[in-house]
């Protein structure tokens, strides 16, 4: 398994390579982790890690690109080909898009299948992460063309959500290669004792990016603290953002939204027990967010931009706001901080979905089941091709 990415940490891409990982090992299988060299927190997992060589200054925690990931990407790769050779690995399975070319070059050296965990389209996250107008533009046009050639090099894609297949489709890849399995839950995580929430109390939790448009977010907070001064915002997350604290600094929100760093998922998983009120605001549709999966198994009531929703129906399992906008999102949560028993009502559904519906032990049995069909499916995207 392909981690291009510091591990462990407490992003959500992270979290669902640990979980997968670790259900996959509980099941039997052989796990060989290939990953960055550094993390966040120690790593404590039933399989076993194989990290690149250490390379100075590339220490960095945060997603996008950077000139340091370029080479710990290489290093990454001859990683793979030396731990493939050495255990003779059946399957190579790469996360996101280095993970799936630096699989496509492993399993081809290696002659054994690729399995392409998809959590993004890089036309759609690429250009969130510049400023320039330009650069943007250039960023989706880049991104589109690697979004068109490399999930076409996998054996098989295991996507997020129905959006991420259709979007795939849409680029190329063979539906039939194409198996959807959402992230998953494991109740036992979620047994904790809970904290009474404090009553207007919202929470964010998860990296700080563009993409997750917490700007709006920060907006609609001084609209809610106009009706409600008691209401408090507390975005939890492993690294600082200068401009979002300086944003909610000019906003005269000082008092009302406070940034804290956490690391590892129970400390993650404490302020989301703490709050009333979860939101996310991301704006790509192609991924499914692993805080909005936490949220749901916190039974917390969830107010959710339409373009994240996943395993949200309004007014059941949560709020969805289908403009962008901070005035929509301050209306959604000034009505769940005003109206308790709607917020314990969702809280309770969107539990009660996230225990019964996102299953780890569903979604493992999916994912061996695209292992044990490899040979099947290569076989038809190979007649496909040659048709």
């Amino acid at each position: 398994m392909i981690a291009p990415c510091p591990f462990p940490t407490s992003q959500g891409s992270q979290t669902l390579i640990r979980q997968l990982a670790t259900g996959l090992a509980h099941r039997g299988h052989q796990i060989h982790l290939a990953t960055y060299h550094h993390s966040e927190y120690p790593a404590r997992v039933p399989f076993q890690i194989h990290r690149t060589a250490r390379l100075p200054g590339g220490g960095r925690l945060r997603a996008g690109p950077s000139i340091s990931k370029i080479w710990l990407d290489i290093l990454l790769w001859r990683k793979c080909l030396v731990v493939g050779r050495l255990e003779q690995t059946d399957v190579v399975h790469g996360h996101n898009y280095e993970g799936a070319l630096i699989g496509a070059l492993v399993a081809r050296r290696l002659g054994i299948p690729l399995v392409y965990h998809t959590h993004n389209v890089l036309h759609e996250e690429l250009p969130t992460y510049y400023r320039n107008p330009l650069i943007r533009s250039i960023a989706g046009r880049a991104g589109m063309m690697l979004d068109r050639r490399i999930p076409a090099c996998a054996d098989a894609v295991i996507a997020l959500n129905d959006t991420l297949r259709y979007e795939l489709e849409s680029l190329g890849v063979r539906a039939a290669a194409i198996r959807v399995v959402p992230p998953g839950v494991w109740p036992d995580e979620w047994q904790l004792v809970e904290e009474p929430p404090q009553t207007a109390s919202i929470v964010y939790t998860g990296n700080l990016d563009n993409y997750q448009n917490l700007s709006v977010l920060i907006d609609s907070m001084a609209l809610v603290t106009r009706q409600m001064p008691a209401a408090t915002l507390t975005i939890v997350s492993h690294h600082r953002s200068v401009e979002l604290e300086a944003l909610a600094r000019d906003r005269g929100l000082s008092g009302s939204v406070d940034f804290v760093l956490a690391h590892g998922f129970h400390a993650v998983q404490r302020w989301i027990l703490r709050s009333a009120v979860a939101v996310c605001t991301r704006l790509p549709s192609c991924g499914y967010p692993i805080k909005l999966v936490n949220y749901l198994a916190a039974g917390r009531a969830v107010v959710a931009s339409r373009a994240c929703a996943n395993g949200i129906i309004h007014g059941k399992t949560g709020l969805i706001v289908d403009q962008s906008e901070p005035e929509a999102f301050a209306e959604a949560i000034l009505l769940l901080l005003r109206d308790r028993d709607l917020a314990t009502r969702l809280g309770a559904a969107a539990r009660d979905f996230a225990l019964k519906t996102l299953s780890w032990a569903r979604a493992l049995d999916q994912v061996e089941d695209v292992y044990a069909n490899l040979p099947r499916i290569a076989a038809g995207c190979t007649s496909a091709r040659k048709g």
